[in-house]
């Protein structure tokens, strides 16, 4: 019966892998973001925008003199709380979350927040939230997962000197991914010493800390400690031991107060504990372009694995609209899922 099924065409994008959400932000972002455009703040003054200022969405956010907005290749939608520091070039299409601050230089075709600080040329990329690249260096490409920081002088390579396609190098398992360009997958809580530069397609697992070495290895593994390929001595108790510290830094005074540890400063969520990190993620504060998406492949595969649950990988994506798109396929569960999104 199966067999004489007719087929069906599903609309939708299939993901292989982390790295697919490069090309998936590409294709769907700004299609996203003009259904988020509507009630705006005006253009800051002394802000000049380049482009149709309608494709401009200011929810609150903060803007020095001296921005540049660029809508020419889709829109810019910034939340509550965005601070936009004066030099800032932001370039279309681009959605920064709730209180992320871009901190100065060219920043464009990013889906960045919320609670991001980012400073220095970014492109193309995904940072899903709580993390720091706050100082100068180039990131193009790249998907950054939560609480990472990447410390000064970090600079990914997105594109191969024959402009070849990116090969993943998983544990000395090869992994084509098609795409010509392709930065680095950093992993939850990994984190990067100043002046490391990253190979293009380099993989950084979960709570890895990478350093002694300018250019480490394309894989580093989760809870590395150093640039060891098969972890270093590293543990999820030591990767994840600097996690209170990392929910007090970057604390903000429109966000409830932490507990004593914190010295008085303000958590990054409600009522969340700083010992506590893990279950007391707070949820995007509103609806995030390419959040959904990201968290489904990055929360039910490995960062370097093809995405693999025995069922249609676009099955339940059928909508047309993309900002359904969007929310139905992050929304789905599956029991071969360990774990769900959020």
């Amino acid at each position: 019966m199966v067999a004489q099924a007719p087929a069906v065409e599903v609309p939708g994008l299939v993901l292989h892998g982390a790295y697919d959400l490069i090309p998936a932000l590409e294709q769907l972002l700004g299609e996203d973001l003009g259904a988020l455009l509507g009630e705006s703040d005006p253009v800051p003054r002394g802000s000049t925008v380049l482009g149709d200022p309608g494709l401009l969405g200011l929810r609150g956010a903060m803007v020095e003199p001296g921005t540049v907005f660029d809508t020419r290749g889709g829109p810019i939608v910034l939340e509550a709380g965005v601070q936009v520091a004066s030099g800032a070039r932001l370039t279309g299409p681009l959605w920064a979350g709730v209180n992320t601050q871009l901190l100065g230089g060219p920043i464009k075709g990013s889906a960045i927040g919320p609670h991001c600080r980012v400073r220095g040329e970014l492109a193309s990329c995904v940072f899903l939230g709580y993390a720091n690249k706050a100082h100068d260096g180039f990131v193009g490409h790249s998907v950054i997962g939560r609480w990472a920081n990447l410390g000064a002088g970090t600079i990914t390579s997105n594109l191969k000197n024959t402009y070849g396609p990116v090969r993943l190098d998983v544990g000395g398992t090869p992994l084509e991914s098609g795409l010509q360009f392709l930065g680095s997958l950093i992993g939850d809580h990994a984190k990067t010493a100043i002046g490391t530069l990253l190979a293009t397609g380099t993989v950084i697992g979960v709570g890895a800390n990478v350093f002694d070495a300018v250019r480490p290895p394309k894989y580093v593994a989760p809870f590395a400690w150093g640039t060891g390929v098969t972890g270093g001595g590293g543990t999820a108790e030591t990767a994840f031991s600097q996690s209170p510290s990392a929910f007090c830094r970057g604390a903000t005074s429109s966000w409830t107060r932490s507990p004593a540890s914190c010295s008085g400063a303000s958590t990054i969520g409600p009522r969340a504990e700083p010992d506590a990190p893990l279950a007391a993620r707070p949820a995007f504060a509103s609806p995030a372009p390419a959040a959904h998406i990201v968290r489904l492949a990055l929360e039910r595969a490995a960062w370097w694995t093809p995405i693999n649950t025995g069922e249609s990988a676009s099955s339940s994506c059928t909508s047309s609209s993309a900002q359904a798109r969007w929310a139905s396929c992050g929304r789905r569960t599956t029991p071969s899922s360990a774990a769900t999104s959020r």
